[in-house]
């Protein structure tokens, strides 16, 4: 089962490390366990809630990826994993090229995408992470959260219900808070399954266990 994590500004702090909660997800994976991961940036500035303009505001969100990218692969190194940091830009990583992610990732490597899109502005990580996910060939998206899935209303404006799976159109025409709309049509157009959990149940869903959210279908569950 091969899948991207959206590893989010969340498991970063404000300087130049890890937060505690990025160390303890990393902490999770076995020595020979590899992923694909895309870098988030908001820990430094969220596109959004910039007081810049929507170009000016991307190219400094582009630039906190790449530090945060940067940052996990260091800790990656620390750790003995082999790891690869793949970005938009020469001189900064290897230059992304698909078919080089994919062989990366198949000679045992993390493979790390950095830089979003490149010079591709007005997209968010979510959507960066979509397309990586379907260039790469993954199975699903992972989004880990502090929320741990994906519930009927916001859960930090009062009690709300989880719910365990729901399918893209749906989601979309709630306007359910977990990825922006563009990512999750895309994902939609394309089949991708989502699935949003907490750092601390991740193990947990990768063995199949019900926790969390899907989104799409049940990727774990293989067809026939």
């Amino acid at each position: 089962m091969n899948i991207l994590i959206k590893f989010s500004g969340e498991f970063f702090d404000a300087k130049d490390d890890l937060s505690h909660e990025g160390k303890e997800f990393l902490n999770q994976f076995k020595p020979d366990q590899h992923c694909y991961v895309v870098i988030g940036g908001g820990n430094r500035v969220r596109g959004r809630d910039s007081r810049h303009n929507g170009a000016a505001a991307d190219n400094i969100g582009i630039i906190s990826t790449l530090m945060n990218g940067f940052i996990l692969k260091e800790n990656l190194l620390e750790r003995g994993y082999k790891t690869k940091l793949f970005s938009h830009f020469i001189g900064f990583g290897d230059l992304y090229a698909h078919r080089d992610a994919i062989e990366a990732y198949d000679n045992g490597y993390w493979v790390i995408f950095a830089s979003g899109l490149g010079k591709v502005g007005y997209i968010s990580t979510d959507v960066n992470s979509v397309i990586k996910a379907l260039e790469v060939g993954v199975d699903a998206v992972i989004k880990i959260t502090k929320s741990g899935g994906v519930f009927d209303k916001d859960p930090k404006l009062g009690a709300a219900t989880l719910i365990p799976q729901i399918s893209h159109q749906e989601a979309i025409e709630r306007r359910l808070a977990v990825m922006d709309i563009a990512a999750m049509a895309i994902a939609c157009e394309n089949d991708l399954s989502i699935a949003v959990m907490s750092a601390h149940d991740f193990p947990k869903f990768m063995e199949g266990k019900n926790v969390g959210s899907i989104i799409g279908r049940d990727f774990r569950q293989k067809t026939t």
